[in-house]
């Protein structure tokens, strides 16, 4: 319960002193058909109430709004002063798009294949400039490439402590060095690799490194030419690091539709009309859980991924996601493409607006087997079963009747009233915006054991420690 308010901001921001720029000169063209909710099995009120609560302000700070579904865009919307032709700063999404690149490399011959063992190659193979900086540690001879991709490394890095205009932050000092590479791998090995997840915009500099070093024509225009050229995307910006290197780790901008073609592409197992553009082999491996990653969603490579709790349901996902609520959801199971993009710098609340508009709307909406619920009223004495205390590995929380409901209280959480949705199960909300589950486990004799919370990419067991009727 103490972390069910941890606001899942899982990207960083780069600061850059050169760009590459790319302007579109011709009229926003249409890629897909447009469709009803109901044209594409989605559950049309729920839509509807979506796209209400956006413009009437339910998510502050929403600049775009894209949901494809079956290759038809069902819903197209922008906020305040943008628009289709508004370019936006994706941040990390960036990330994922670099993943791309490498994918294409491994495709193209410029680095090994997925058969070829890549995924084990040893940085002393992928970096042989580097072999003074890399035998200096012998620890380092166990990292390997999944490592990198993974941000399982193990080296110590550090991007939370210290705020992004201080030298003390890692990827500030990274940033800003005329050799980012050696810079990252210099770095000295405070984990086991492959054994902690530690997020890392240098791992992602290292990438950048290996495609600016294995094609003639250099990273950005080995993107133009073989990601954003066959998707029709030329409106767009992608910014250096200090050095000059391509910024990998977050300085890529987008329009939100551009956003959904990449991951269309995805969705279609890299192809895009016909045509194979990133590996098939590779769509699935990068999207795939390679490292837990505690209290957020778990990584492959470049990619967040893992299941996405809604209702009493969850369905398999990924994403990229960067600073400030930008995301492109892709939802193989329902064949659905979800794009958000928010303020990047001042909208912490970013993360929550986005969990909310999946799991409460669009989600629900997309499952053909999950039906429209109504709350049960429950009479007190059988609510009075469920009073009490409460452990999970996220701490202790407590159960009273307040004003004959249900409410939970934790240390340092906001408390919550319980909507039942069955004699077993029960909803709360957090800040009015995100759901959580409880399902009880309840004994033939009516006697309430334990049970589960489930919310977004979090599900934790808790069992019953005394009964509490204060």
């Amino acid at each position: 319960m103490k972390k069910i308010l941890s606001v899942l901001i899982l990207v960083f921001i780069a600061t850059v002193s050169c760009t590459t720029k790319y302007k579109d000169v011709q009229s926003f063209e249409t890629v897909w058909q447009k469709a009803s909710a109901e044209d594409v099995g989605l559950n049309p009120a729920l839509m509807d109430r979506l796209i209400q609560d956006a413009h009437e302000g339910r998510f502050p700070n929403l600049h775009a709004l894209i949901v494809v579904k079956d290759s038809r865009i069902v819903v197209e919307e922008y906020f305040g002063e943008f628009d289709a032709k508004t370019s936006h700063y994706t941040a990390s999404v960036t990330k994922s798009v670099g993943s791309m690149l490498v994918g294409i490399a491994m495709d193209q011959g410029l680095l090994p294949g997925l058969d070829d063992g890549v995924l084990d190659m040893r940085l002393s193979d992928l970096f042989p400039e580097y072999q003074e900086i890399l035998s200096a540690d012998p620890r380092k001879a166990d990292i390997r490439f999944r490592h990198i991709l993974s941000m399982s490394a193990g080296f110590e890095w550090d991007e939370y402590t210290y705020p992004y205009d201080d030298q003390r932050n890692d990827w500030v000092r990274v940033r800003n060095a005329s050799e980012p590479a050696s810079l990252v791998l210099e770095q000295r090995v405070a984990h086991n690799p492959g054994k902690v997840f530690n997020y890392s915009g240098g791992l992602s500099i290292l990438l950048a490194y290996l495609i600016e070093r294995e094609t003639d024509m250099g990273a950005a225009a080995f993107a133009k030419r073989y990601l954003f050229e066959p998707l029709g995307i030329s409106d767009y910006e992608w910014k250096n690091l200090t050095g000059g290197l391509i910024d990998f780790p977050g300085g890529l901008s987008l329009r939100p539709r551009d956003m959904v073609k990449l991951g269309q592409l995805y969705l279609n197992g890299g192809r895009w009309k016909g045509e194979s553009i990133v590996p098939k082999d590779w769509v699935t491996e990068s999207t795939r859980e390679h490292i837990i990653s505690i209290n957020s969603p778990n990584y492959g490579f470049q990619w967040w991924c893992g299941k996405f709790y809604y209702r009493d349901r969850s369905v398999y996902l990924y994403m990229a996601s960067g600073h400030g609520g930008q995301k492109i959801f892709v939802v193989p199971d329902f064949n659905l493409v979800v794009v958000i993009t928010h303020q990047v710098f001042d909208n912490p609340a970013g993360e929550m607006h986005n969990t909310a508009i999946m799991s409460r709307y669009i989600l629900p909406a997309s499952d053909p087997f999950n039906p429209r619920e109504v709350p049960v009223k429950l009479d007190v004495e059988t609510l009075s079963r469920f009073v009490g205390a409460y452990a999970s590995s996220n701490g202790h929380f407590k159960i009273n009747i307040h004003n004959g409901r249900l409410k939970v209280t934790a240390q340092n959480t906001e408390s919550m009233y319980l909507v039942p949705i069955s004699r077993a199960r029960f909803r709360g909300t957090v800040k009015d915006m995100i759901d959580v589950e409880f399902v009880f486990d309840i004994t033939d004799d009516g006697k309430v054991q334990g049970g589960w919370i489930s919310y977004a990419f979090a599900k934790d067991s808790f069992v019953r420690v005394l009964k509490d009727s204060k």
